[in-house]
């Protein structure tokens, strides 16, 4: 079951146009020592427990995020929520961090992964009718990290059969990055902690 934590995002206008403007996208802003506006899930064996926090080891401004993979078979990660309207096929809808690696070494432990879902409503009362990326095309990415930042972007180009219900019934975009310890690589692989900056996101019509 996934576990959601709201930290009161605070939610942009709706989006008509290219430019989405993602709450607190450098993680200056904190709350109780996570992100600002961001909200905060957990999901399966949180193993040692929570390994998501605020980290002075800033690509830009004095904060970043960093989330560790848990010593369990689960994950974690942080999400946040934007407004849209009138989303048609054919738009296509990026969203991009910089990364690094806490260790500078490689996580060849778990998965980092960035995608977006098509939310119904904003926050906690919003469904998710369906998602650009399910841990799959971006599992490679810990294992290109290194002690340096280096922007990571997905891209997805809209189809109708994003959607079931249909894309009319989109009305936010949620951008997340988690961090996942398979269940066949627990006890196998040294832990690791991803370390993230500047995010951003782009809705191209």
């Amino acid at each position: 079951m996934i576990k959601r934590i709201v930290l009161v995002i605070a939610f942009a206008g709706f989006v008509n146009a290219a430019d989405i403007k993602l709450p607190n996208p450098g993680f200056e802003a904190s709350e109780g020592g996570r992100a600002g506006n961001w909200g905060v899930f957990h999901f399966g064996d949180e193993g040692s427990g929570s390994r998501l926090k605020i980290s002075k080891d800033a690509r830009t401004g004095t904060h970043a995020i960093e989330i560790g993979l848990n010593a369990g078979d689960g994950g974690q990660g942080i999400y946040a929520d934007v407004p849209v309207a009138g989303l048609r096929a054919g738009d296509t809808v990026s969203f991009s961090v910089h990364m690094k690696s806490k260790s500078g070494k490689p996580l060849a432990g778990g998965v980092i992964d960035l995608h977006v879902e098509f939310m119904s409503a904003s926050g906690d009362e919003g469904e998710i009718l369906g998602r650009t990326d399910t841990l799959g095309s971006s599992k490679a990415i810990g294992l290109t990290l290194t002690d340096k930042y280096r922007r990571y972007t997905t891209t997805h180009t809209i189809k109708n059969g994003d959607v079931p219900e249909g894309l009319g019934a989109v009305k936010a975009l949620r951008f997340v990055i988690v961090a996942v310890q398979p269940a066949d690589r627990v006890g196998k692989e040294r832990l690791g902690s991803v370390i993230i900056d500047d995010a951003s996101a782009e809705l191209k019509r």
